[in-house]
């Protein structure tokens, strides 16, 4: 069972913090292929569209994220994975839904 924490950073003050946890199988191909589904929560600041003349202002946001995510194993202990998120933004201010594409690497020695 995967487990996550996440830290996104973004200028201008946006920052979200969140976690997750889920369902990960390995396929066992000639090269290991590992799907992932992690739902989760994450909160943090995000900069809210200028509305007419008004400037744009950083709200707090809360809201559920849902990942889902495929890896390959390279080697033992070198894998590469690519997760895709959405993050639904239940408060009234600020985006309603973001979307995002992370992909990472990860090395055992």
């Amino acid at each position: 069972m995967p487990l996550q924490f996440q830290l996104d950073y973004a200028p201008k003050e946006s920052g979200l913090v969140g976690g997750s946890f889920g369902l990960q199988t390995t396929l066992p191909t000639a090269l290991p292929v590992t799907l992932r589904l992690l739902p989760g929560l994450k909160t943090g600041l995000m900069n809210s569209p200028a509305a007419g003349s008004a400037p744009a202002s950083t709200v707090p946001v809360f809201g559920a994220s849902i990942g889902l995510g495929a890896g390959l194993e390279l080697k033992p202990g070198i894998k590469l994975q690519l997760d895709a998120q959405h993050f639904q933004n239940f408060l009234d201010k600020g985006p309603k839904g973001v979307q995002s594409v992370v992909l990472g690497a990860s090395f055992n020695l």
